[in-house]
């Protein structure tokens, strides 16, 4: 059976424009991922809300 199956809900990232934040979600994904292991620390700010509004930047203020 699938993790979403299970009820794992997936996990959007943003910014993710370097080599090393790439690598980060890799390593991340290859050690379980979503439901076998918690967003390490370092992507923790990389993490976005799906249910944000999409008339909001980033940063929870209305874009311009």
């Amino acid at each position: 059976m699938s993790a979403r199956a299970d009820g794992v809900r997936p996990v959007w990232f943003g910014g993710v424009l370097s080599d090393e934040v790439t690598g980060q979600v890799v390593a991340w994904v290859a050690a379980g991922g979503p439901g076998g292991v918690a967003v390490p620390a370092e992507l923790a700010s990389n993490v976005l809300d799906p249910a944000k509004r999409e008339d909001e930047d980033l940063d929870g203020e209305p874009a311009s």
